[in-house]
């Protein structure tokens, strides 16, 4: 749990204002180096990734949390 809230730190303050700004999304497709094209779609990637191992670890909490509230529920 302290690691997901870690990457949710992380993720707000080095990817909120690059990828929630639509003019920042229209700058990696039309800038002209590569390089920069690059390095914003592998950060693109990289948030992509973050979200998706956040969202499978809630998941599994969460599954977890319903596994042992019915084995409370249940005495056999």
């Amino acid at each position: 749990m302290f690691f997901s809230c870690l990457l949710m730190f992380f993720y707000y303050i080095f990817f909120y204002n690059i990828f929630f700004n639509p003019l920042s999304l229209m700058y990696v497709f039309f800038s002209n180096t590569l390089l920069k094209k690059t390095v914003l779609c592998s950060l693109l990637l990289c948030k992509w990734a973050i979200i998706r191992r956040l969202v499978e670890d809630a998941s599994k909490e969460a599954s977890h949390n319903n596994k042992c509230v019915d084995e409370v529920r249940s005495p056999f």
